[in-house]
């Protein structure tokens, strides 16, 4: 493989690291908004006028809500949608469009973000049936389409329950008094 070829990887394969990308800054967030969640728990919980206000039992319910998402979310991330695509097209996909450098490196990155250990040596020439085989693509569910649902209830409820959130902050700034 030339030195211009490594330097100017082909548009699948750019796509698959776009992917790699959205699926950290992804998990970054939801983590980042599930310790949001856990941080407002702490300060109602330990203080004085709040430990048995129903307010506390949302906000951990959304704490714990956002942090099992993170296994919805680990599924429809944990195969790229360019070997998913294998499992529906077989040697048609545009994986092997790739050359056998940038098949190995993204069958090398999916297998280890799934900890398949040994790595097989003939990563680069694996047909459409062993890769199916390897990732049980056959056996899998449709992740993309149950994440997608699940992203949908998701926003509606914590939306709902962010909402109520405010709207008792703003008419009682969460005052037990009035």
């Amino acid at each position: 493989m030339s030195s211009m070829e490594i330097q100017n990887p082909p548009e699948e394969y750019q796509l698959f690291l776009k992917e790699v990308n959205f699926s950290l800054k992804f998990t970054q967030f939801r983590k980042s908004l599930s310790l949001c969640f856990l941080a407002l728990y702490l300060y109602l919980l330990f203080s004085s006028k709040y430990t048995a206000s129903p307010l506390i039992v949302l906000i951990n319910y959304l704490a714990i809500y956002t942090s099992f998402s993170g296994l919805i979310a680990y599924k429809f991330f944990e195969i790229p949608k360019l070997l998913l695509d294998v499992g529906k097209t077989g040697d048609a996909s545009s994986f092997f469009h790739l050359s056998s450098v940038w098949r190995q490196k993204v069958l090398e990155n999916t297998l280890k973000r799934k900890n398949i250990f040994p790595l097989p040596e003939n990563l680069s020439e694996m047909k459409s049936e062993e890769i199916i085989s390897l990732l049980a693509l056959k056996d899998r569910l449709n992740w993309i389409r149950i994440g997608w649902i699940y992203l949908g209830k998701y926003v509606l409820t914590v939306g709902i329950a962010c909402s109520y959130l405010f709207y008792i902050y703003w008419k009682t700034g969460f005052s037990r008094d009035g």
